[in-house]
């Protein structure tokens, strides 16, 4: 198979340079005059190589460290190495199989991972998980805007309302329809969490971190551009990119702030919604960002996991009586999703208790079971990417 020679270029680099994949991908776009269908057929391979390179090396090279005088025979080995081969095997494994370490190596993750993600999930419903994470990822879009202009490559995505499917990956997103400020990029596990979030037009939400915006933008088409959505952010970085997306859709009801500014404190006991969709490890995501897998220990699950309840026992505060709490993480790992979930209900009992999905559930006529929490993205259908919802009440 013949590979774009940047690929192996971005996939040397990735490991002695230490650096975020997404950072040297522009790194190396920018080095180069590379076009917007080139750009995106080199993500495709590139994240295909160091998603299952682990298990390049477990079965050519166990325990050995890599050094640079063996890059060239490396890359090489790789080069001939059916990597498409590999991974369809692994997708037609029997529903039966059983997860063991060796079949952990094969799919080129820790072999904690499985008792990670906690035994209340049957091995099944793992191997389902673990197939979509070696599959080419879907692009999903979320409409924004009622009465969208559709592109002939996408299609509906049936029972999800507002979702489509790209059916030509490679396309340019420079493109006139998608630049329109119709639709978002967005996985289908954040488009039914939104839709399970079910915000009303005349709603005060807040989004405890917002980061880009994403889900912000899908909040904001949900309530047709009314109501308030308060943002919170880390960086001005952010604020102005959430901006820009804001202006490219036409949205008007949404108030970004810093973490830090004095104005929070007028909000406090005031929305009706507060989301903390909070830093994960990001275990849910594997097959959009494969370096993830070279992040994973103990000692990190541990730390996401503390920070993880200092932000929801923060943001808690600005829930007004008989609103919403909303917990979420792209991680399928029980300490970051259940774990953190009964520490909080521990620490507020007499405050918060468990809330329902179903008036989202019913609105949207999704096919999901009725139960809180939930963890997505380990059926095969929706082909969502891992994630965990809980919502929580608080008492009037």
């Amino acid at each position: 198979m013949t590979y774009h020679p940047l690929s192996f270029e971005i996939f040397k680099r990735f490991f002695p340079e230490g650096r975020r994949l997404d950072s040297l991908f522009r790194q190396v776009f920018k080095e180069n005059r590379v076009n917007p269908k080139e750009k995106r057929i080199i993500y495709y391979e590139v994240t295909g190589f160091i998603r299952l390179f682990p298990a390049w090396m477990a079965v050519n090279e166990p325990g050995k460290p890599i050094d640079e005088a063996e890059w060239t025979t490396i890359l090489k080995a790789i080069k001939d190495f059916d990597w498409e081969a590999h991974a369809e095997k692994l997708i037609n494994l029997p529903n039966k199989t059983k997860i063991t370490p060796a079949l952990l190596s094969e799919f080129a993750l820790p072999v904690l991972f499985r008792s990670w993600i906690g035994e209340s999930v049957p091995d099944p419903l793992v191997l389902n998980f673990l197939k979509k994470s070696v599959m080419t990822r879907p692009v999903y879009l979320r409409e924004i805007q009622d009465q969208v202009q559709v592109d002939p490559d996408l299609e509906p995505v049936y029972g999800i309302p507002g979702a489509w499917k790209l059916n030509n990956p490679i396309l340019d997103f420079a493109d006139d329809w998608f630049q329109s400020g119709q639709f978002e990029i967005q996985d289908l596990s954040g488009q039914l969490a939104s839709l399970m979030v079910n915000p009303k037009p005349n709603d005060k939400v807040m989004d405890a971190c917002a980061g880009h915006g994403g889900k912000t933008i899908a909040l904001a088409g949900l309530m047709k551009g009314k109501g308030k959505i308060v943002t919170i952010h880390v960086s001005d970085a952010d604020i102005q990119t959430l901006k820009l997306r804001a202006r490219k859709h036409g949205i008007g009801n949404i108030s970004p702030m810093k973490l830090d500014s004095p104005a929070l404190d007028a909000l406090k006991g005031t929305m009706d919604i507060v989301w903390v969709d909070a830093p994960c490890t990001g275990s849910g995501v594997i097959r959009r960002n494969p370096e993830v897998i070279y992040r994973l220990s103990e000692t990190v699950i541990k730390k996401m996991e503390e920070e993880q309840l200092i932000l929801l026992n923060h943001y808690s505060q600005y829930v007004k009586p008989g609103g919403k709490l909303v917990y979420s993480t792209c991680s399928v790992f029980q300490n970051e999703n259940e774990a953190v979930i009964q520490d909080f209900k521990t620490e507020h009992k007499d405050e918060m208790s468990l809330g329902s999905f179903a008036p989202g559930l019913n609105y949207y006529h999704l096919a999901l079971p009725d139960i809180n929490p939930i963890r997505l993205g380990f059926a095969d259908e929706p082909d969502s990417d891992g994630f965990f919802l809980s919502v929580l009440t608080k008492k009037k």
